[in-house]
């Protein structure tokens, strides 16, 4: 039999399946006390896995264990160099303790890593980098655009309204300009047609100065009304008088009932 007591220590790894009954508040201390049985044999942990696709996982069969059959577990692998005389005292550990449902040391050896796959990960991830950085560039530049686009509707937009209200203003100025230039008298008129210009410059008095102006054309139709009126009023008094006259005329050239023909006064 050989004698394995002073060989160098070796590589291993262990797998260790935690009862599923252990909360998550006690899994780091259910953890650190199978990391003590290594270390209390002289030996080292080169590293704990404990994260996907480790971790809490469900069993490919139900485990018996406890009396009952249990089918979730917890699962920890550990990398560790330990004397080969020493796996042993490991191992019995493992078996008291009631939380280890399974537990498998095997012999581990490490494959090296290849020097040009470090540098072609390396080249992969800087790639990865960059193409994600020129997605998100890309993706800043589309909605920079957008917002140029919406923002240059925007002013088009405003831009007619704001074309549209001076060509009404101005349509308003042009009605005020040429109602100004049909009234009666010159001084007004000039009066009207400085208004239009004023509104021309000011489209906000465009409402202010066209109404005014229709009042004034309203006041003037109805000063001509009245002196129409005034006129025929005149004429018919002159008609009047005209015949009155006539009616006196015409009764002195009538004779008497007692006059002959002479203009003698017949005796009565």
């Amino acid at each position: 039999m050989r004698d394995i007591t002073n060989r160098a220590p070796r590589n291993y790894e262990l797998m260790t399946i935690l009862h599923p009954e252990v909360t998550e508040e006690e899994l780091p201390g259910a953890l650190e006390q199978v990391a003590g049985y290594i270390t209390a044999a002289d030996g080292t942990i080169e590293e704990t896995l404990r994260d996907s696709p480790w971790g809490r996982r469900r069993l490919a069969y139900p485990i018996r264990h406890g009396g009952r059959d249990l089918r979730d577990g917890f699962y920890t692998v550990y990398h560790l160099h330990l004397a080969p005389n020493r796996v042993e005292e490991v191992e019995r550990e493992l078996k008291l303790n009631e939380r280890v449902m399974r537990y498998l040391m095997t012999s581990y050896e490490p494959i090296p890593v290849d020097p040009k796959v470090l540098e072609q990960q390396e080249y992969d991830a800087e790639d990865a980098a960059a193409a994600a950085y020129t997605a998100a560039q890309v993706a800043a530049t589309r909605a920079a655009a957008e917002a140029a686009r919406t923002a240059s509707a925007e002013a088009q937009t405003e831009a007619a309204v704001a074309t549209a209200d001076s060509d009404a203003t101005d349509a308003a100025a042009t009605v005020a300009a040429n109602e100004a230039v049909d009234l009666p008298v010159d001084a007004e008129s000039a009066r009207i047609a400085d208004d239009a210009e004023a509104v021309a410059e000011s489209p906000a008095a465009a409402d202010d100065v066209a109404e005014a102006a229709e009042a004034e054309l309203v006041a003037v139709g109805d000063e001509a009304t009245a002196s129409d009126a005034a006129a025929d009023a005149v004429s018919n008094d002159a008609g009047t008088g005209a015949g009155s006259a006539e009616a006196v005329t015409e009764a002195g050239a009538a004779p008497s009932a007692g006059s002959d023909d002479s203009g003698n006064q017949s005796p009565s």
